[in-house]
């Protein structure tokens, strides 16, 4: 860098080093070369993308499966070297099916770029509990009871479709011929729509609709599958057992 001031005055003796200007009357120039010092930062790339489809929420319900979907890539850098996964540690892969266990879990996905920078995105899971039983109405076992759970830490109403189902040939004695046939046919026997605050528990009971009460009378016991959905995912899925009573006979 070549810097210059014109001094409007005379300059006796030697020029040292660092003066600047126009010697008047001397007819030469002194020039300096100024070292210059650039301060600049290196913009840091993009660390690489995780991405996490399922699980979609935090609260399940305790043994139902969750199937895991994840990802990873790099679009502002030079690509992926590795995407991998673990629930509490253990080693899990794209699209593995997972049961859900009662309390906490933690889903981590880790995706590390080639030129090295690294992305952790972890998700808690909640093994929320619900419970499934038989309630005997008067003369057979025509309800089921069911305690639905809203999970304190969600942040709207809980709705829950309890949905009850048999295959035609409901009857526990017909498994083995039922397995030999190609199609069965599902019929609901009940189904209750249950909405629920965020932290509210509730005890309910199912009553069987008029299909389930026919083939319970005619069959005397009825295998029947109990699925909860909410937002059109499936959190809970159990299989029981319906026996009617016997008949009291008047002496």
């Amino acid at each position: 860098m070549t810097c210059g001031l014109v001094l409007n005055r005379r300059v006796r003796g030697p020029v040292a080093h660092g003066d600047l200007g126009v010697l008047s009357g001397l007819g030469r120039v002194v020039r300096e070369r100024a070292a210059a010092t650039i301060h600049y930062t290196v913009a840091q790339p993009p660390p690489p993308n995780v991405w996490v489809d399922s699980p979609s929420s935090n609260y399940w319900l305790v043994g139902s499966t969750l199937k895991l979907n994840y990802g990873c890539n790099d679009p502002g850098g030079p690509g992926i070297a590795s995407c991998v996964a673990s629930l509490n540690g253990g080693p899990v892969s794209d699209g593995q099916q997972v049961t859900v266990a009662s309390g906490k879990s933690t889903f981590t996905v880790t995706a590390i770029s080639k030129d090295g920078w690294q992305k952790v995105t972890s998700i808690e899971i909640i093994g929320e509990p619900r419970n499934v039983s038989v309630a005997c109405g008067v003369g057979m076992c025509g309800q089921i009871g069911v305690t639905v759970v809203c999970p304190p830490g969600s942040t709207k109403p809980c709705t829950d479709l309890i949905n009850l189902t048999t295959t035609s040939d409901g009857h526990a004695a017909s498994a083995a011929r039922a397995a030999k046939r190609t199609h069965r046919k599902t019929i609901v026997v009940g189904k209750l729509l249950v909405k629920l605050r965020p932290g509210q528990t509730k005890a309910i009971h199912i009553a069987l609709n008029a299909a389930g009460r026919r083939l319970l009378t005619k069959q005397h016991r009825l295998t029947i599958t109990v699925t909860i959905t909410q937002a059109g995912k499936t959190v809970g899925r159990w299989t029981i057992t319906l026996k009617a009573k016997p008949a009291r006979h008047k002496r």
